[in-house]
């Protein structure tokens, strides 16, 4: 049986880099972080928004903020050109 984790985390490198996490019923997305270490993050509610249509990320900035710590929290890949954490690449 495998351990529950708090979160799970991806990076693409690929285009302008993007950056997603999961934690629980939330997702985050960065788009756009290999130009902008700071792009701004969607947030979406997959339980009651699994398309992902509506971005939630101004009426929950607390979970917002839990999504940037995870984010800077990161074992970066291998195969990146780009960090996205400081923003080179």
């Amino acid at each position: 049986k495998q351990q529950q984790h708090p979160y799970l985390y991806w990076e693409f490198w690929e285009g302008k880099g993007k950056q997603a996490i999961r934690m629980g019923y939330w997702k985050a997305v960065r788009l756009g972080a290999k130009k902008n270490a700071n792009a701004p993050i969607e947030l979406y509610n997959l339980s009651v928004d699994p398309n992902e249509q509506h971005d939630v990320a101004k009426q929950n900035p607390n979970i917002i903020k839990k999504m940037k710590v995870a984010m800077q929290d990161r074992t970066p890949s291998a195969k990146a050109s780009w960090n996205p954490s400081t923003n080179q690449g």
